[in-house]
């Protein structure tokens, strides 16, 4: 089994303060989290900024949760960004376990006489097979050059279960380099056959 780390979320703690007089300080330097952001692919919405603040040491002092504690957390903008960063967690969490049980619902193989084939295990089109010949593979984007040919002759190196936009996905790695992506969706589209 192989395993894929994928960034939810990313949180800077300790980013920054105001002082009382409205100025923001940067104790430990200019921020990096755009540049850690689009290394990592993660979208805006899901990068966030802890203040240093007093009410975070003052909950810590008390041994309470800081979002827990009302009177603390009301003057708090740690403690709205904790909220949000919670549930929109919350949401990505649940997209990426909609789109593990998606792929555990189908399976993928290649066959070198007929092509991809993603059968499907359950749901509504459960029994159903789904199959991309070899011309249907070398019309996907990123298939090698020489068309249904080329991919008959041994152009596929593997195929794999992915998500894109955290709907099950199909990635088909070519033998010399490249891979196309395409969503299972477009591929039951993409396919002439479907029988059950």
């Amino acid at each position: 089994m192989r395993l894929t780390t994928q960034v939810l979320q990313l949180l800077e703690n300790m980013s920054y303060f105001t002082d009382p007089s409205g100025v923001t300080h940067h104790p430990f330097g200019k921020s990096q989290l755009e540049s850690i952001r689009d290394h990592a692919g993660v979208d805006e919405a899901a990068a966030f900024r802890l203040p240093i603040e007093e009410q975070v040491t003052a909950a810590c002092d008390a041994g309470v949760p800081l979002v827990a504690d009302a009177a603390l957390a009301a003057k708090s903008e740690a403690a709205t960004t904790l909220r949000a960063a919670a549930a929109q967690l919350t949401t990505a969490i649940a997209r990426v376990q909609h789109a593990a049980d998606g792929q555990r619902a189908l399976q993928l193989r290649y066959d070198p006489r007929r092509g991809l084939v993603l059968r499907v295990l359950s749901g509504a089109d459960e029994g159903a097979e789904f199959v991309l010949d070899h011309a249907a593979l070398a019309a996907l984007p990123g298939a090698p050059d020489g068309g249904a040919r080329a991919v008959s002759g041994g152009g596929v190196d593997r195929v794999e279960m992915c998500s894109t936009s955290g709907e099950p996905a199909v990635r088909v790695r070519w033998s010399g380099g490249g891979e196309s992506v395409v969503d299972c969706e477009e591929v039951k589209r993409r396919s002439e056959t479907a029988t059950a």
